[in-house]
């Protein structure tokens, strides 16, 4: 019984993060002239209406659902948090985020070098392979692995119970009123989803497969986060920070896709379909992908793109970028396996 929950478990961890990896394709696939407002419209074509709803809104939950699962994940059945249990960590985290983060951006870096838009200079390198110049949505593996870092920290405010609800509170509203803050060292509203995803591994872990808890989460966060979404996208000049709800919006939003999530594989229990653990790859070679796909519609229809072509284009993003990358990965799997893995840290 025991391993069947945490078989449920690992599949709701596999098809959760495979629908925000299509949330995040759909958040980088916006058209650059039609400005993300952050709050819904409901005029202007059928374009800026998806790029909105599914950019803007929906979307908004994809990378703070990675933060919250990345942390849970780290001090998930974390029986001790000493220097050993770090150490383990941190080393695993060596192989799964730091060498295939500067690789990755190496091989960015090469890309536009190769198409005479980077510069073959010191400083242009390290800035490429050190803080991912030319690739990007790898901000977040940046910051994750700052969060990683300073990982012993998180565990130490959150060691306690009594303190878990202080501490978020705390990094909460540092992320809204981050202005006020004298120096940024690490993105504010990651560290709150980090926090949060650490407090629920360190002091609720144990009821992950209590399917009892998401029965009471499911509902209780999406009404939060239809709350929170409202208020941002109608109020958006309320007097109190609109970050409020908008962060607001992301957790609730996140966790309550999970429990849906977790829901659903425990009555289905569905065998996921092979493509869907290729998450990490599809996230490292997606930007580019875009950019072509973009590319390639306006040389077929012009640019700007008739509304209805861009609509239909981003509609249909995360199946054109899942499609071409799962393939190249395949390939890749089949002719240069020790290559794949290192570019994707032992995953898939």
């Amino acid at each position: 019984m025991q391993q069947k929950k945490t078989d449920l478990f690992q599949t709701a961890v596999i098809l959760y993060s495979f629908i925000l990896t299509v949330l995040v394709i759909w958040i980088h696939a916006v058209d650059p002239e039609i400005t993300v407002s952050g709050f819904l419209r409901l005029t202007g074509g059928a374009g800026p209406f998806l790029q909105e709803l599914l950019g803007s809104c929906l979307g908004q939950i994809a990378v703070p659902g990675f933060f919250c699962l990345s942390a849970y994940l780290f001090f998930r059945n974390a029986g001790r948090t000493d220097a050993d249990f770090y150490a383990a960590k941190w080393k695993k985290r060596i192989r799964t985020l730091l060498i295939p983060y500067l690789i990755w951006n190496l091989i960015y870096y090469l890309i536009y070098l190769a198409a005479g838009k980077a510069q073959p200079d010191p400083e242009t390198f390290a800035e490429a392979v050190l803080f991912h110049r030319f690739h990007p949505v790898f901000w977040y593996l940046e910051e994750l692995i700052l969060l990683t870092l300073a990982a012993p920290l998180a565990g130490f405010l959150l060691k306690k119970k009594a303190a878990v609800l202080p501490v978020l509170l705390i990094s909460y509203l540092a992320a809204v009123f981050y202005e006020w803050l004298p120096f940024h060292l690490i993105n504010e509203d990651a560290v709150f989803y980090y926090l949060t995803g650490a407090a629920f591994a360190l002091h609720q872990g144990g009821a992950e497969s209590d399917l009892r808890v998401y029965r009471r989460m499911l509902p209780v966060f999406t009404a939060v986060y239809v709350i929170c979404e409202i208020v941002a996208i109608f109020f958006p000049a309320l007097p109190s920070n609109v970050l409020f709800f908008v962060i607001g919006a992301r957790i609730s939003g996140l966790l309550a896709l999970f429990s849906a999530v977790m829901l659903y594989v425990s009555k289905k229990t569905p065998v996921l379909p092979e493509f869907v653990q290729y998450n990490f790859f599809i996230y490292a070679v997606h930007y580019l992908e875009i950019r072509f796909f973009q590319l390639g519609a306006g040389l077929v229809f012009g640019t700007p793109l008739p509304d209805g072509v861009f609509a239909v284009l981003y509609l249909i993003m995360p199946v054109l970028c899942i499609s071409s990358s799962v393939f190249a990965a395949k390939l890749m799997k089949s002719r240069v396996p020790k290559l794949y893995a290192v570019l994707t840290g032992g995953r898939a």
